[in-house]
């Protein structure tokens, strides 16, 4: 059977496990002059197999789904990058994806640039520590401002506030004092208290989040009670107990979006709507109107697990995320109306990214200077 064959067959999703790594391990290690039976249309095909869509059925399902788009990812990439002399060719200037970077802003204003190396803090009733257990310390995390030397200090007498902050193309994560972790997307931030006491847990949220909450519970006259977690955004807040929630709420997005993976959440808008969420549903407000609707969540919260999810997604929202994740602009005049499907991985440079995006929807980018245009 020769490639054309097996390549037909995995189209049809007819292929043998043993035919579908033959098939990609040929695609792979393919070299010019070598017969293989496929037409540039083959070709054509085969590297956009990466844009595909590709989804779970279910939370159970997430690492076989990520697995899967890896590996045909790869595939596409690998395709789509094949010259006849076997050169990789770069035809966008080289953009590196966004990493772990952020700036934790303290009560007086002292502004610490953590360390790149870690991937969160761990916020506690003495200190502030990255996840591997360091201190965080103002002078070796380039500390500007006042009372920036030494290591940060929650103070067990003075509950203060702190705002975690992340840069266009940064992400980071917080372990705040109850237990409660939080992810933070690019060009977001957290103000969070340096510990939470009373019977309400507070945080305001402005760009996107993904929450794990902690439960908590308070007693008062011998009974038991359950501490609610309230995250605070544009024009809404967001009521938990303990539960799995992402919450978009960037400024220049016309909707705040709260996403429920697990548990219980209450939304209340500014103008007094509530609304209650079962998982796999998401609230949306617009224009102080709060309504919901029955998503896929794996695909709502790609982003925490290291994927760009788009499913039948517009252009201009996926180069909203392209321009947060990459820290570029993008020319939103020159994109037309058309929506993309598919799944790539956020670890890919911005020219790999840009080259699978063209040949998933034919249309051809040029960056110069961190711009992105769609050549006419």
């Amino acid at each position: 059977m020769d490639a054309k064959e097996l390549l037909a067959k995995y189209e049809a999703g007819t292929c043998s496990d043993s035919e579908k790594q033959l098939l990609e391990l040929w695609m792979l290690n393919y070299r010019a002059g070598e017969p293989s039976g496929l037409t540039p249309d083959d070709f054509k095909y085969a590297r956009q197999l990466n844009w595909k869509a590709i989804r779970p059925v279910s939370r159970m399902k997430v690492r076989r789904w990520v697995t899967v788009a890896a590996a045909l990812l790869v595939i596409g990439l690998s395709i789509f990058f094949w010259r006849p002399n076997n050169h990789v060719e770069q035809k966008q200037p080289s953009i590196p994806p966004g990493y772990n970077q952020a700036t934790l802003t303290l009560a007086d204003g002292t502004k610490v640039v953590l360390d790149s190396a870690q991937s969160g803090i761990i916020v506690s009733d003495e200190n502030i520590k990255y996840n591997n257990g360091i201190k965080v310390e103002g002078v070796g995390g380039k500390a500007e401002g006042p009372g920036a030397s030494g290591i940060i200090e929650t103070r067990k007498s003075k509950i203060v506030n702190n705002i975690l902050s992340t840069p266009k193309g940064g992400q980071y994560q917080i372990i705040l004092e109850d237990g409660t972790k939080v992810w933070l997307n690019a060009a977001s931030t957290l103000k969070y208290p340096s510990k939470f006491t009373g019977d309400r847990r507070e945080v305001e949220l402005e760009g996107e989040a993904y929450f794990f909450v902690a439960s908590r519970s308070l007693s008062s006259s011998g009974v038991m009670s359950r501490v609610p977690f309230v995250v605070k955004s544009r024009n809404q807040s967001v009521t938990v107990l303990g539960t799995e929630f992402n919450l978009a709420a960037y400024a220049d997005e016309n909707a705040v979006k709260t996403t429920l993976v697990n548990g219980a959440v209450r939304i209340t808008n500014s103008a007094g709507a509530i609304v209650s969420l079962e998982p796999n549903e998401q609230s949306i407000q617009i224009n102080g109107q709060l309504t919901k609707t029955k998503v896929n969540v794996n695909s709502e919260i790609a982003w925490h697990t290291g994927w760009f999810n788009f499913n039948h997604t517009q252009l201009s929202k996926v180069m909203k995320q392209v321009e947060r994740w990459y820290n570029v602009e993008v020319n939103y005049r020159s994109l037309p109306n058309k929506r993309i499907v598919g799944d790539v991985s956020r670890d890919i440079p911005l020219p790999d990214f840009l080259n699978a995006l063209e040949a998933a929807s034919g249309l051809k980018f040029n960056v110069a200077e961190r711009r992105i245009t769609v050549q006419k």
